[in-house]
């Protein structure tokens, strides 16, 4: 069976993602600044170089939903850090993060991966984004794939010699 590669997927080994786009160069120092190792800085910056384009194609998206389970703190806690976390909560809010692809504007979202727990924005530059995005990534990138191969394998059973050279159909119609 044949496989064909999607041409507007781009891989994090793409040489087409290199160091001088500019914008890796910058989210890899702002994480840098921020205390990444220089190995998780650069896969960072590079898949959220690469979200941001998939992204404002409509082809990604994050959407955050209020958590449904309340936090909990461990019994240890003293009553002023809980305080302190409690009025964040409520001027922040508690959420769960859903990472979401679909494969054109005219298809619906598909919840890829998710994460929850987090007091409002600490989502962003934990971690956890970085893998839920690339979940995503890999996921349309997988959807576009299965498409490839699906289309190769109608247009190769269309070109089969068999067809080709089968024996006409009778006229039922003279």
């Amino acid at each position: 069976m044949a496989t064909l590669e999607f041409p507007a997927m781009r891989t994090l080994c793409d040489n087409t993602i290199a160091w001088d786009d500019g914008w890796i160069k910058l989210e890899y120092q702002r994480l840098r600044r921020r205390n990444w190792r220089a190995v998780d800085a650069i896969r960072a910056a590079r898949i959220n170089c690469q979200w941001d384009e998939l992204e404002a194609q409509d082809l990604l998206r994050v959407i955050q939903e209020p958590e449904i389970d309340w936090y909990e703190f461990d019994p240890s806690v003293d009553s002023k850090y809980k305080s302190e976390v409690e009025d964040r909560i409520n001027r922040e809010g508690y959420w769960i993060y859903l990472t979401q692809m679909r494969m054109s504007v005219d298809n619906e979202w598909e919840t890829v991966d998710s994460c929850g727990g987090f007091i409002g924005f600490d989502w962003h530059d934990s971690g956890y984004d970085i893998d839920m995005k690339l979940a995503a990534i890999q996921a349309l990138d997988d959807a576009y794939q299965f498409e490839a191969n699906e289309m190769a394998e109608r247009a190769t059973y269309a070109m089969s010699p068999f067809l080709q050279q089968s024996p006409a159909l009778p006229d039922l119609h003279s």
